[in-house]
């Protein structure tokens, strides 16, 4: 009998696809939560979980999967579909109640994937170069400038990815991947790296501006790495919620 959870990211952006076969157990359901917070913080749109060839072996370790439909909203504004459960997983999704869209295949997971309204984003992936920082700067005032967003607001994003980059550049030594998200009356932006060293407020000017510039910020863990994201509120915008200069 198959004894462990496999999981194979085949794709990651926009839609990602994540195959996932073995034997779903509380010891292995990890296996699993790991796989797919590592795609979603790639923030992709959709992601389509294959799961044709994974069997639950152990009812209550099923209850990753809505755990994890979970952090594809609230971590990634995306949405997880499962394509072509086996017989097993589709039973404890039912005993569940979990509301997790379920197609019969891949193909037709995909397709419904594709067509779901992608949010307004900019991605740009980068290498540990001293011209990084200007790359972002470039990346997310052209993105701004799609949006329609004043020049001011503009100004504050640039800085903040330049100095999130910078922090990369400096301190992670690898490639870093930087995402901006247009949402409703916030902006928000992520910097991932694959090093799992935490930043430290106050040990350099970087962060104390993020800070300064931003709504919100924080770090996030992720399997191989972290995630140092930033919120910025837009200003003036129309159904913007709070007060200019307020915080979330």
């Amino acid at each position: 009998m198959r004894d462990a959870v496999r999981c194979e990211i085949v794709r990651r952006y926009p839609v990602a696809l994540v195959v996932a076969t073995g034997v779903l157990r509380l010891d292995t359901a990890h296996i699993l939560r790991a796989a797919v917070l590592k795609v979603l913080a790639d923030r992709p749109t959709a992601l389509v979980l294959d799961l044709a060839d994974l069997e639950v072996l152990e009812p209550a370790s099923a209850t990753v999967l809505p755990l994890l439909d979970q952090h594809a909203v609230l971590r990634a504004d995306s949405v997880l579909l499962v394509a072509a459960p086996s017989v097993s997983v589709r039973r404890e999704l039912h005993r569940l109640g979990a509301g997790i869209a379920v197609h019969a295949t891949r193909p037709e997971a995909l397709t419904a994937a594709a067509g779901r309204p992608a949010p307004s984003r900019v991605r740009l992936a980068f290498e540990p170069t001293h011209g990084a920082p200007a790359l972002a700067r470039r990346a997310v005032t052209g993105g701004c400038g799609l949006w329609d967003l004043p020049t001011t607001l503009a100004t504050r994003v640039a800085q903040v990815a330049s100095e999130l980059v910078t922090n990369v550049v400096e301190h992670a030594g690898g490639d870093g991947l930087l995402l901006l998200t247009r949402g409703h009356s916030l902006l928000h932006l992520s910097v991932r790296d694959g090093s799992s060293l935490q930043p430290v407020a106050g040990a350099g000017f970087g962060l104390t501006i993020v800070g300064a510039l931003s709504s919100s910020w924080g770090v996030r863990a992720v399997p191989d790495g972290k995630v140092v994201w930033a919120t910025l509120r837009i200003w003036p915008a129309a159904g913007a919620l709070g007060r200019p200069g307020s915080r979330p």
